[in-house]
């Protein structure tokens, strides 16, 4: 047995009777291993240091529980000392090399754990868990005991102890033990750099290969689940396949596809709600990060079985034939092919969108019918292809098609044309929004010089208008999407209080009483509220969303429009009562709204768009 310092005996004392503290990865730790008090004790204490030259000269001498407990003493006595660098980071080496020591003692590793605990002492010569073990050493072994032998350590776990502490060689060599003693032994990534370990025929076959097995099926099992969740969220693509187009211009026909896809992308952008894909290219595969490879045991194998998994749901095939030039004019048939193999067609004729089709026709004006023909196909397409919720201004494709070719008509100038196209519109389907609005936008333009004419005209306008708002909000309540989010309701109040403004501006040219006069401004109190409504929406939506918003960012920036010609409007129809107050000596009604009405409306109106503009 050691001969130690009665000092040094209450500080192994302590350490007995507060317990073993949990050991460190690191050597280097700054956090120390502090005793308890020493608990009471029969022999009389030595007299404990009394100054930090003391404690100091402890520490030199490697006396370091004793010089701990001094160290807590004088600071608990407010007096505290300054601590060298390297005594918390030899306290917990110590303890660190102890309790290795325990662990080979326990697998059986005598010398080994002796050496560890030579190691302990030299660091201090006081540490408790080595001078027990050592004692333990010394004497005779006890036979462990046959009925419930307790369980080895795994040596993997003692090597990376080793390697954690710092002791590159002895870790190694457990490592090396540990092969030894069952070649199919897991090496952790971790002590994987310590070297190259031999593989041998039994470490690199079966195990290997039954752990590559298990983790790709597993994998290549989570790749489909995943695939498949996040496939059914998404609709199918749509890929335009290239036409034949003998019985037009070669290059014409070749842009057809490009011509019918970026009529569906535009249609798309103008409707409301989920929106179509288009597919082209390859199909995109799993394909995992190269560093996540690089760690992965057997990344590259398990990265190609992933990279089989298709990501895109199978696509619906678009593809068509122009039909040659005959008694209803140039024709195109066009397909729709699931994934399943059915198919759906439609022939849509030149005359069908052009209601005053020429008997011939001149080469130079093929490009504008093909155009054409391929607008009315893009409407069919959008109707007929599953899975997507547009709200397309009517539940009729016929009605949708006419409509489409009206506003083509109108953008090439061709009013006559556009009107009769907008007619057939609503007579395929009287409620169709699109339709009602853009003839109400031409009522707001009357070409009449009678202002009875003219008054009857804005009076359809208005109308139209209204019929339209109608079956707007009730299409949008029926989707549970938000009427505030579509720019065809913003269109449809300007228009209707630029309609009612124009109204107000000719009857101040007709003989009118002062009643009358005042019946006029009351009519344009429910249109200026209106527009008062709509400026406020805009701004709430401009708020809510940025510009760059992927499903609003377009929107975003047409009200930004409509703030600046809305606010305009607004004045005027406002500065209407006030002149006519200032003009004419009668009692009007003021143009103010009942302040609670408005209020009433934007909250509604703010509330409804709250709840249904969720994306």
């Amino acid at each position: 047995m050691r001969t130690i310092s009665v000092l040094a005996l209450l500080a192994v004392a302590a350490l007995a009777a507060c317990g073993s503290a949990a050991p460190s990865t690191s050597p280097s730790a700054s956090a120390a291993v502090v005793p308890s008090p020493a608990p009471s004790v029969t022999a009389a204490p030595s007299p404990r240091p009394t100054s930090c030259d003391e404690i100091a000269s402890l520490v030199a001498a490697k006396m370091l529980q004793s010089a701990s407990l001094a160290y807590a003493t004088k600071t608990a006595a407010g007096e505290a000392c300054a601590e060298p660098k390297t005594f918390r980071a030899g306290l917990q080496g110590a303890d660190t090399l102890a309790r290795l020591g325990d662990e080979y003692r326990r697998l059986g590793e005598p010398a080994l754990a002796r050496a560890q605990y030579q190691r302990a002492l030299g660091i201090d010569v006081e540490q408790p868990i080595a001078l027990a073990g050592s004692d333990a050493l010394d004497q005779p072994a006890t036979p462990a005991p046959t009925s419930s032998p307790s369980p080895l350590p795994d040596p993997m776990a003692i090597a990376r102890a080793l390697y954690a502490a710092g002791y590159d060689t002895e870790a190694r060599a457990q490592v090396q033990k540990a092969i030894e003693a069952d070649p199919f032994a897991s090496i952790p990534p971790d002590l994987d750099r310590l070297g190259s370990w031999p593989a041998g025929a039994a470490r690199s076959t079966a195990r290997d290969l039954w752990e590559l097995a298990l983790w790709s099926v597993v994998l290549v099992i989570l790749g489909l689940v995943i695939t498949w969740l996040w496939r059914l969220r998404r609709p199918r693509g749509v890929d335009v396949a290239a036409f034949d187009t003998k019985a037009i211009d070669e290059k014409l026909g070749a842009s057809l596809p490009k011509l019918i896809v970026g009529e569906l992308s535009r249609m798309n952008e103008e409707g409301a709600g989920r929106s179509l894909g288009f597919v082209s290219g390859p199909d995109p595969k799993v394909e995992l990060p190269a560093d996540l490879v690089a760690e992965v045991p057997h990344g590259k194998v398990v990265a190609a079985i992933l990279g089989l998994i298709p990501l895109r749901r199978a696509p619906y095939r678009v593809e068509g034939v122009v039909q040659a030039r005959g008694d209803r004019g140039y024709g195109i048939t066009i397909s729709i092919i699931d994934p399943a193999g059915a198919i759906k067609s439609q022939t849509i004729w030149e005359s069908e969108v052009d209601p005053l089709m020429p008997v011939t026709l001149d080469d130079k004006a093929q490009p504008a019918v093909v155009h054409r023909l391929a607008l009315a196909a893009t409407a069919w397409l959008l109707y007929s292809l599953p899975g997507h919720t547009q709200l397309y201004l009517t539940d009729d494709w016929r009605s949708y098609m006419r409509f489409r070719l009206g506003a083509a008509w109108h953008e090439d100038g061709d009013d006559a044309r556009a009107r009769l196209m907008y007619d057939d519109a609503l007579r395929s389907d009287p409620s169709n929004r699109g339709a009602l609005f853009n003839i109400g936008v031409f009522e707001t333009q009357p070409e009449a010089d009678d202002v009875d004419d003219r008054l009857a005209s804005y009076g359809r306008a208005i109308a139209r208008f209204g019929l339209a708002a109608q079956h707007l909000e009730i299409a949008h309540n029926d989707a549970g999407t938000s009427v505030y989010l579509d720019r065809l309701w913003y269109r449809i109040v300007y228009n209707s209080v630029a309609a009612a403004d124009h109204r107000w501006l000719d009857l101040a040219d007709t003989e009118r009483t002062s009643d009358d006069r005042a019946s006029d401004l009351r009519n344009l109190v429910e249109p200026r509220d209106a527009l008062r409504v709509a400026l406020a929406m805009t701004k709430a939506v401009t708020d809510r969303y940025p510009e760059n918003d992927a499903n609003y960012g377009d929107l975003v920036r047409f009200l930004g429009q409509v703030q600046l010609a809305g606010a305009i409007l607004l004045a005027d129809v406002v500065s209407h009562g006030v002149s006519l107050r200032t003009v004419q000596a009668v009692s009007v009604p003021s143009i103010d709204p009942e302040i609670l009405s408005l209020q009433e409306r934007l909250g509604a109106a703010r509330t409804a768009f709250e709840r249904r503009s969720r994306p």
